[in-house]
């Protein structure tokens, strides 16, 4: 049975083609105005007649009609197109020279849909070969995306256009409290740190064993979702649901969750706490996936995140991260770090990242190149914070603490050693809980 599909031609407009070209040839201004590329013509002959055109117009050339004739014959391309009098047929065209904008895109939308078919066409070539399903999942995801970001939106403008907006922008921020960033809830890291949820950023956060890299993480996860309203997504490659949802409880209701699997050891009252917590916990928007994944899913599953109106992704953590191929740690870790840079800009939203610090890392005073393989973390990342325990004679923050609650501290340094956005400096104080596994974090 034949494939009713084979016997259609692409998408394509030869009228639309041979205008715009017809109304670059009678006014040259009308390049301003467009933002197509030669392999955006359906026509090859349309698609070698606006390259010379393009090459015309870097050379600053005037081109029309006698310009590109010479440059045609003297590249041996004039008969290639069909000779002098296909050229002077698509000037004749005499089309409208104020709709070239709208030809343009046009003609780009139609590009797009012909690159649409040919992905669609290697994706189903793939999928019918068999093979790794999240690999072929990933390739998908990509190459879709890819369309939409190069093709679609034209991110290359001048910096006229959006200047006075980013003008009107730093206006608010100084005559309005309206906080636009998400800020993690410690005195001097909120001052200098800006995590935006429209911006593309690499964080990572590094401790020791230990230290409690999980539960602060955890612990801002639960503060975006629930002062901001953010969508925010917690991917545990290390932990399971149940060990980080009884974390949650246990700092929202005020109960130890060592008691959580002990016969007998809560109280009616606590259970009360935890059944409201539980109901508030419910309603914000923190989404926990526990589920074990090479870099190929975590790709896929942040794209998904991206198109569901996520705002934040936090990745607990990178030793658990997957890349099939790779030779070794070094090269796994290097991989994964670049697929994380990579896939932050494409996604323009945060990514916050979690690694382990070198077993030589400094227990007080650990830098930023004590990152296990930090070669790459660190020249990848937006920024850096690590956590470590405080040593004597450093100052410490006031921590505000709330009354009538049996919480036992362990005193943190949570200092951020790079940020391309802004200064570097430390928080320290009574920031864990120890008996609820949280960090207490600023309202």
């Amino acid at each position: 049975m034949n494939d009713p599909l084979l016997s259609k031609s692409p998408p394509h407009n030869l009228e639309t083609e041979e205008s715009v070209l017809s109304s670059l040839f009678i006014n040259n201004k009308g390049f301003d105005e467009i933002y197509i590329e030669p392999s955006d013509f359906y026509k090859s002959a349309h698609k070698v007649i606006f390259n010379a055109m393009l090459t015309l117009r870097s050379k600053k050339e005037p081109v029309d009609l006698v310009t590109i004739g010479h440059y045609l014959q003297d590249n041996g391309k004039l008969e290639e197109i069909g000779g002098g009098s296909f050229l002077s047929s698509i000037s004749d065209s005499a089309p409208d020279a104020l709709n070239i904008a709208k030809y343009a895109q046009d003609i780009k939308e139609l590009s797009v849909l012909r690159e649409l078919i040919l992905v669609s066409s290697n994706i189903l070539e793939r999928s019918m070969a068999g093979g790794d399903c999240s690999e072929i999942l990933s390739y998908a995801q990509k190459v879709v995306l890819n369309i939409q970001n190069s093709k679609v939106d034209d991110d290359i403008r001048p910096i006229g256009d959006f200047i006075y907006n980013q003008l009107d922008e730093i206006e608010k921020y100084q005559t309005s409290d309206e906080l636009r960033g998400l800020t993690i809830g410690l005195p001097f890291i909120d001052k200098v740190l800006d995590i935006n949820p429209n911006r593309g950023d690499l964080i990572y956060i590094g401790a020791h064993t230990g230290t409690g890299k999980t539960s602060f993480a955890l612990s801002i996860a639960k503060r975006f979702a629930e002062k901001y309203n953010v969508k925010t997504a917690f991917l545990s490659l290390e932990m399971e649901m149940s060990p980080l949802t009884n974390k949650c409880l246990a700092i929202e209701a005020d109960v130890n969750n060592m008691k959580f699997n002990k016969k007998g050891k809560l109280k009616s009252e606590d259970f009360e706490r935890l059944v409201d917590s539980a109901r508030r916990i419910a309603d914000i928007p923190l989404y926990i996936d526990d589920l074990g994944r090479n870099i190929e899913d975590v790709k896929r599953i942040c794209r998904k995140l991206k198109r569901d109106g996520f705002g934040v992704i936090i990745i607990d953590q990178m030793s658990h991260i997957v890349a099939p191929g790779t030779k070794d740690e070094l090269a796994r870790y290097t991989h994964n770090s670049n697929q994380l840079a990579m896939l932050k800009k494409e996604l323009r939203m945060p990514i916050i990242a979690l690694s382990q610090l070198k077993r030589t890392a400094d227990i007080f005073n650990p830098i930023k190149q004590d990152l296990k393989h930090s070669g790459s973390l660190e020249n990848d990342a937006d920024a850096i914070i690590l956590l470590s325990e405080v040593g004597s004679g450093l100052k410490q923050t006031i921590v505000v603490k709330p009354d009538k609650v049996d919480y036992r501290y362990k005193p943190i340094k949570i200092n951020c050693v790079k940020n391309r956005n802004g200064a570097v400096g430390f928080d320290a104080g009574d920031y864990f809980v120890i008996n609820r596994g949280m960090f207490l974090l600023g309202g």
